[in-house]
This record gives structure tokens, sequence and C-alpha cells, in this order.
């Protein structure tokens, strides 16, 4: 073959690869088609904390509530969910929060007050396990000016009653 033949040759199966590869490109189809899923799910249903224990603590080597020296109350709660609550309010039961038995106990009822402050910060309980709510100064006998101190309590026993609310984080 002559030089110039095979150079002739050579252009025309480049310029035919040219042609196959930028017709290649444009030459192709796509074909789609939609899909479509469900997800399902369910809302969880947040069950209530539940009060593992209650207990009253007084000041120093006291055994019993005085007048002028608040006590503490400390509340063990459980929560029962599969996520963790915060502990919202505590509060004293609305209908016979305080019971008193012993002494003149209708009398004595009057003259304990429960205030219920919690402590800065969140009280965290996380799910399936339980936290301490340390209510400090919760309860106490009312002042002599707001009626209380009498000797209607002296030798009685008394229960409060708390409710206590969580929330989800």
């Amino acid at each position: 073959m002559s030089k110039s033949k095979k150079r002739g040759t050579t252009i025309a199966v480049a310029g035919a690869v040219a042609a196959v590869a930028i017709g290649g490109g444009v030459a192709w189809a796509a074909f789609t088609k939609d899909s479509s899923a469900t997800a399902a799910g369910a809302g969880g249903k947040l069950k209530p904390l539940t009060t593992v224990s209650a207990t009253t603590v007084y000041e120093g080597n006291q055994t019993a509530l005085w007048p002028k020296h608040p006590a503490d109350v400390r509340i063990v709660v459980s929560n029962p969910n599969e996520i963790d609550l915060v502990v919202k309010t505590v509060t004293l039961r609305a209908q016979n929060g305080i019971e008193a038995t012993g002494a003149t106990p209708d009398e004595c009822e009057t003259q304990i007050e429960a205030i219920a402050t919690l402590p800065a910060g969140p009280i965290v309980v996380r799910a399936d396990e339980s936290a301490e709510v340390v209510l400090t100064d919760a309860i106490q006998f009312k002042e002599p000016e707001q009626g209380g101190t009498n000797d209607a309590c002296q030798g009685a026993t008394f229960k409060t009653y708390w409710t206590i609310t969580g929330e989800n984080q």
C-alpha cells in the first residue's frame, strides 16, 4: 500500500470511530416507571411516672416535725416508658393532700402546710429507670400569724399525698 493510500484509510477509520462515538452518545433511550411506598407508624402512649417511695426528712437529728423547723420530702419515681421524662410539676394532692391521725386530726390538718418547690434544673427520669425528687422545706407548721402552731398537732402522725407530672424531653 502506498503511503498516501494508507494515510487516507487511517483518516477514514478515525472519522468513522469519531462518528460512532458522537452518534452513540445521542442514540440512547431510558425507560422510567414511578414506584410508591407506604410506611406505617404509631404514636406512643405515655404512661405516668409511678411512685416507688416517699419519705419525710427532718432537719439534723430531729425525728419529727416541729414549729419553725420545716422538713424535706424525698420522692423516688420510676419511669415505665421507653423514652426519658422530665419531672414537670409536683403538687400536693388537691383533695385530702394532708392526712393526720392521733391528737386532734381535723385541727392538725389545717396546721400543716405543704409547699412543693422543685430544685433548679431539670429532673430527668431515664427510660425504665428511677430518680429521686427532693422537695426542700416542703412541709412545715403554719406560723402563728397564719393561725398555726397550736397544740393540736402534738403527738399526731401525718401523711402528705403528692401528684407528680412528667413530660417527654
